[in-house]
């Protein structure tokens, strides 16, 4: 049905934007600027100002809508002028002296990247600083303007601060609420892609990954959750956890689910679009049907027990999140950097080479190639991430001076369509950033193409001058993380994968510590979201390599992470498993337990120390308690058996994982 196209369309755009935060980043940073625009744009006219006034108040009204995401933004936004003063006035005082300029401006990188150990306050005060003296440079500022500029400065910042903070203002929970509401579609789009793999034979390999995919996402946005809720705010943590367990059940049976007759597959199907669709009574009485239809697989039943556990425990929250009121406000996790001083070390001679390199390319323009060059290091914790940063700047400058060349000129002479195309560009832009930055840099190109066009000064020639600059300024900075002090590769991802499996090896030891004495002081599902959150931060550090796009080598990574996806996976239901343990086993059993809490823990720290080698982990020690285990289990009677029983089957698998390794 139409409804229902539409339904998931949807889903995908709510998923995609976890508490729409994107969404508002993008109208913030577009409204801020459209103002700053128009206030300082008549106050030009009426006082007849330099032009220049505009430009900077533009500049300084987005980096401090995007730049700004500490802690205390309010205090942070206020601060915002002093930077950018120092910057414009430092600036306007070495413009008229070529070589001056050029010194100034290696001083001002090296400055803007040293001060990031002081944290995110400092390191977008760095980015703005660095970008109001280059727009002295670029706009020729002169002592006598600096009064005008200043104040413009002034009016970008208090826009932005009365946009931000009074008219568009979240509401106390919005945001939280929104990524709940992005967190179920994430579920529903995960139960769409499973019943595609349920459907499918089992040589669509396509389906599958799609899956693995979607599973991935969701819970990249469970973790979402965490960040914009508080204690108080436990219960509906709980019940995403829940969730996200009976959703990721439901994908890895399906993955194993093998196609048995037609009425079968249609059943699940059935049953999986019903869930899909919000119609979870029908899909609980086609689950329970499945499960106990005579001779059904042992992986279908996981798969009907599976969507009645996601049936029931969606109920819950959605009742808890339309009731919540509280956030916590606090801002994402800076992501993580190279040591700062290094870092400013690099970008100082990636500076001064691109300085080099832009005068011969363009004397009126060599700024560009060091604008590209500070640009790239930004936000990265090795050299294979600056390189492929480097590649998306120089991929998407020239797509985007590709498509300025046409929209330039078609626009051309046309004001309206011309600074309506600006600001759609500007939008798109800044949506885009989090997603792909080639795709940011190409709109911002693109919309560069359309203001010269306004200004009257687009010409090919110069399009091609900015593909240049850009190229080699990029250029530099990926020469300069590769040979300068490098931070490579290969050794972030071996830090972080001995940190994911060192948080593995507290999610088993709070598991299992839990099963031994429910009433003990452990949080297994907590130690369970730190693994989560150093699973994802080793894929986004491993891209570089993994994607195979840049660097090599990436087949054995990405096999590493799929073993180790699946055992974050088995970890994450381990820890459900062990909350929900009532009664402490016999003395002897909880001997074995912490017998097999040792075995599981030396057995992550070998995995540990052989990563990258062909070598494999065999733990014989592990396979042995848990049969032992489950022997004295059963002779104890079925209370102590079916929770534990559980539980070993969670690790047998666990450790077939970390075998794969």
């Amino acid at each position: 049905m139409p409804w229902r196209a539409l339904r998931t369309v949807w889903d995908r755009f709510v998923a995609s934007d976890p508490g729409l935060t994107r969404l508002f980043t993008a109208v913030l940073v577009t409204l801020s600027v459209a103002a700053a625009v128009l206030v300082t744009g008549l106050a030009a006219q009426a006082f007849h100002i330099a032009p220049a006034v505009v430009v900077l108040a533009a500049v300084v009204a987005m980096q401090t809508s995007l730049s700004v995401n500490d802690p205390r933004p309010h205090t942070t936004t206020l601060l915002v002028p002093l930077p950018a003063t120092l910057g414009i006035v430092f600036g306007a005082l070495t413009s008229a002296h070529q070589g001056l300029a050029e010194a100034g401006f290696l001083v001002v990188l090296f400055a803007a990247v040293a001060v990031r150990r002081f944290g995110q306050r400092w390191t977008a005060f760095g980015t703005i600083a660095t970008l109001t003296y280059f727009l002295a440079l670029f706009l020729g500022v002169t002592v006598a303007q600096l009064p005008a500029l200043i104040a413009s400065i002034a009016v970008a910042v208090a826009v932005t601060f009365l946009l931000r903070f009074a008219v568009l203002r979240i509401p106390p929970g919005w945001t939280a609420r929104r990524t709940v509401d992005a967190f179920r579609a994430r579920v529903r789009l995960v139960v769409a892609d499973a019943r595609n793999v349920v459907a499918a034979p089992p040589t669509d390999e396509r389906t599958r990954r799609a899956l693995r995919s979607a599973r991935l996402r969701l819970n990249e946005t469970a973790l979402a959750i965490e960040g914009q809720l508080g204690d108080e705010a436990s219960d509906v943590t709980r019940a995403v956890f829940d969730v996200e367990i009976a959703a990721e059940n439901i994908s890895s049976a399906a993955l194993r689910f093998a196609p048995q007759d037609a009425a079968r597959v249609r059943g699940f199907r059935v049953a999986l679009d019903a869930l899909r669709h919000g119609s979870t009574a029908r899909a609980l009485r086609l689950a329970e049907k499945l499960r106990s239809e005579p001779g059904m697989p042992e992986v279908g039943v996981e798969l009907a027990e599976a969507i009645v556990d996601l049936g029931q425990s969606f109920a819950p929250l959605r009742a808890l999140s339309s009731a919540l009121e509280s956030s916590r406000g606090a801002a994402p996790a800076p992501p993580g950097q190279q040591p700062p001083l290094r870092q400013a070390l690099q970008v100082t001679v990636a500076a001064a080479a691109a300085i080099v390199a832009g005068e011969l390319i363009s004397p009126d323009h060599w700024y560009w190639a060091v604008l590209a060059a500070y640009f790239v290091f930004i936000g990265t914790a090795s050299s294979g991430e600056t390189l492929v940063r480097a590649w998306a700047r120089t991929v998407g400058t020239a797509l985007g001076v590709a498509l300025g060349l046409l929209t330039g000129h078609v626009a051309q002479g046309h004001v309206a369509l011309e600074v309506g195309a600006i600001f759609a560009c500007l939008f798109l832009g800044v949506y885009a950033l989090r997603v792909s930055y080639a795709m940011m840099i190409f709109f911002i190109t693109a919309l560069l193409s359309l203001l010269w066009a306004l200004l009257g000064r687009l010409s090919d020639g110069l399009l091609v001058v900015r593909l240049e600059e850009t190229a080699a300024g990029a250029a530099f900075g990926a020469l300069a993380a590769l040979l300068l002090f490098p931070t490579h590769t290969h050794d972030v991802v071996r830090d972080a994968v001995t940190e994911t499996l060192d948080a593995a090896a507290d999610v088993v030891h709070a598991s299992i510590g839990r099963l031994i004495d429910p009433a003990a002081d452990l949080h297994p599902v907590a130690t369970a979201r730190v693994l989560d959150a150093r699973f994802q931060g080793l894929v986004t550090r491993a891209h570089p390599i993994a994607s195979g796009a840049i660097l090599t080598g990436g087949g054995k990574l990405r096999r590493w992470i799929v073993a180790l996806n699946a055992a974050t996976y088995l970890a994450r239901n381990l820890a459900g498993v062990a909350e929900r343990a009532t009664q402490p086993p016999p003395g002897d059993l909880a001997a074995l337990l912490q017998r097999l809490d040792e075995a599981l823990g030396a057995e992550l720290k070998t995995a540990a120390s052989r990563f990258g080698s062909d070598t494999h982990v065999v733990s014989p020690e592990t396979l042995a308690c848990c049969e032992e285990l489950r022997r004295r289990a059963l002779d104890a009677g079925p209370a102590e058996f079916d929770t534990l029983d559980e539980a070993l089957h969670l690790i047998e698998r666990f450790d077939r994982a970390i075998v794969r390794v």
